[in-house]
């Protein structure tokens, strides 16, 4: 039994501050858990033995004078595994017998730890700076919601993608729509929700608002994969950048332990470059110290 995270209810409580117009925001508080199906939703009360009834519990519900249109579930510890995943949503397509025209949204907290590069065909640990040439590869000059997807290698984005995508669910599904998997970092959630807590609300906002509008869909969505990339990545660009060492012959800086010192570059070479002195004597260099 996984129990929910300090980060999860930072998530949960601040969908009370969600902006839909037309639309209000229920949060599920201590005894006053949102199971459903419920016939007696609208009437502000449970059903008879309503416990015995359940088929889930349910986060938080967007709805329209308490007739339900988005179900919501905050994603921490549970449900991570594609067996739950996949029964959650099953779960809900049921309840659409009950509740009519609802849909699934789950909000996830993650981060990417690992990446799939497409050019190597492995995984590679974002924590590897001698790969970052590989995501700099991956993405490209300005990279958009696909190349990002691309990525997805382990943890929990690959179990959503396993267990909604790669095995389509659209097939097990007669009552929805597909659900959505919106992304939000699990670092920032945890170290800087003051300052993320905005951002992530407007992302938030945003797929819901995409989901009421889009009526019928086929396929399930995974959305703002980008937030699982680390602070340090997303703001650092120029770690993504392969170094670009000047051809042989040219004359650089090496910032060496004593200091700045003219060198000529000899061989150039993907992480070092073997460069010459001035007594003609040769050693090799990191890149990273090179400069032009």
């Amino acid at each position: 039994m996984h129990e929910d995270s300090v980060s999860h209810y930072k998530v949960l409580r601040s969908l009370q501050k969600l902006t839909v117009p037309g639309y209000a925001t229920l949060v599920e508080e201590k005894g006053s858990r949102l199971d459903l199906p419920n016939e007696h939703f609208t009437e502000r009360r449970k059903g008879v033995a309503q416990r015995k009834r359940n088929l889930c519990y349910i986060d938080a519900i967007i709805h329209a004078e308490r007739v339900p249109r988005v179900l919501i579930e905050v994603v921490d510890n549970n449900p991570t595994g594609p067996n739950g995943i996949t029964g959650l949503t099953v779960n809900v397509d049921r309840i659409a017998a009950v509740h009519s025209n609802i849909d699934l949204l789950f909000i996830v907290l993650a981060e990417m730890k690992d990446f799939y590069c497409s050019n190597c065909r492995v995984g590679h640990r974002l924590s590897n700076t001698k790969k970052l040439h590989c995501l700099r590869s991956c993405l490209g000059l300005n990279p958009d919601e696909d190349s990002f997807r691309a990525l997805i290698h382990e943890g929990k984005a690959a179990n959503f993608k396993k267990a909604l995508i790669d095995y389509p669910i659209t097939d097990y599904l007669r009552n929805t729509s597909p659900p959505s998997a919106l992304f939000v970092n699990a670092t920032k959630v945890a170290q800087a929700w003051g300052t993320y807590q905005a951002h992530a609300l407007q992302l938030i906002e945003k797929e819901v608002r995409y989901i009421l509008d889009s009526g019928k869909r086929d396929e399930t969505r995974l959305v703002e994969v980008r937030e699982l990339m680390s602070e340090s990545i997303m703001l650092a660009p120029e770690r993504l950048r392969a170094p670009s060492v000047p051809p042989p012959g040219s004359v650089v800086t090496w910032e060496s332990p004593n200091g700045p010192q003219r060198v000529v570059i000899k061989n150039r070479g993907r992480h070092n470059t073997r460069v010459r002195f001035a007594d003609s004597r040769t050693e090799r260099v990191p890149n990273g110290q090179l400069h032009w």
